[in-house]
């Protein structure tokens, strides 16, 4: 991404001053310094992990080169830039790595209790819904069982036997 757009700022250059748009080296080094900074900010969320601080800055350097900015400037916007990238480094890092942990813990513990108190549930009406049907099951057969044997055995016993 940060290759991409120094291509881009390159080509931007060079198209600006092949057609020598002369009105961007009358403006002031401070608006100058804001538009980058700003166009930057856009963009270097994802190549500000990406690449080491010294390739920036020579970048701007090189950048501010083309717009004859004085050297003072230059040594300012290097040495800001730095503690920005410094800075913006350490924060991101730090806030995505607080925010991922965070997010995740809370996250899966959520999806942890779901699931348990899902799978708890599920298998404990399942277990006691095929634990009593069993039993049911078992106690009228041998109920009825029982139950027809003596049936059986009065009916047998009060009918006469002949021979």
């Amino acid at each position: 991404m940060f290759f991409q757009l120094v291509v881009l700022m390159k080509f931007v250059m060079e198209f600006l001053m092949k057609f020598q748009v002369e009105f961007l080296m009358k403006l002031p080094a401070k608006f100058l310094m804001e538009f980058l900074v700003e166009f930057l900010m856009k963009f270097q969320m994802e190549f500000l992990m990406k690449f080491q601080v010294g390739f920036l800055v020579e970048f701007l350097v090189e950048f501010l080169d083309k717009f004859k900015v004085g050297f003072l400037v230059k040594f300012l916007v290097v040495f800001l830039m730095e503690l920005l990238v410094e800075f913006l480094v350490e924060f991101l890092v730090e806030f995505l790595v607080e925010f991922l942990v965070e997010f995740l813990a809370e996250f899966l513990v959520e999806i942890l209790v779901e699931f348990l108190v899902a799978f708890v549930v599920e298998f404990l009406v399942k277990f006691l819904v095929e634990f009593l049907v069993e039993l049911l099951v078992k106690f009228l057969v041998e109920f009825l069982t029982e139950f027809l044997v003596e049936l059986l055995a009065e009916i047998i016993m009060e009918v006469p036997v002949e021979f």
